[in-house]
C-alpha cells in the first residue's frame, strides 16, 4: 500500500520536472503506481482508494454465530452450513476469518467468567 506521503513526492517530482520512471526508482515503487498518481492531478485525493470488500457470508451472521458458538469448531460450522441450502459454499479460511472477531468476544467473556473482577484478595483477608 501507498502512503500519503509517497502520494506528495510523488506530485513534488512532477511539479519539478521528473520522469514517472525517476520518480518511481527514488520512491522505490512500481512506475504504473506514479503513474496512476501523477495523472490523478494535485486536486485529487491524497489518500489512497481501499477497496470495500462484499461480505458473502454478512447475511447469515447470526446463525454462524449460533453455531460456532456451539460446536467452537470453524470445520464444523462450515459442514453445517453446507447441510443448508440457502447459504452458499465457501472456504475453511472464508469462515475462519469471519468468526475470528467473534472468537474474541467469547474468549473475553469466558475470561471474565474464570476471574471476576469483584472478587476480593485472598492474602487481604484475615480470619480470626
Amino acid at each position: 500500500m501507498i502512503h500519503d506521503f509517497q502520494i506528495r513526492r510523488i506530485r513534488e517530482f512532477h511539479e519539478r520536472g521528473y520522469s514517472q520512471r525517476q520518480a518511481a526508482t527514488e520512491l522505490g515503487i512500481n512506475r504504473r503506481t506514479v503513474r496512476k498518481y501523477w495523472n490523478a492531478g494535485s486536486d485529487a485525493d491524497a489518500t489512497p482508494r481501499t477497496r470495500k470488500r462484499h461480505r458473502v457470508l454478512e447475511p447469515f451472521a447470526q446463525k454462524i454465530r449460533k453455531l460456532y458458538a456451539q460446536h467452537r469448531n470453524c470445520r464444523i460450522v462450515r459442514e453445517e452450513l453446507e447441510k443448508d441450502k440457502g447459504i452458499p459454499s465457501v472456504a475453511l479460511r472464508t469462515i475462519q476469518e469471519f468468526v475470528q472477531q467473534y472468537k474474541r468476544e467469547l474468549a473475553i467473556e469466558e475470561h471474565k467468567r474464570i476471574r471476576p473482577s469483584s472478587s476480593p484478595d485472598p492474602a487481604k483477608t484475615t480470619t480470626m
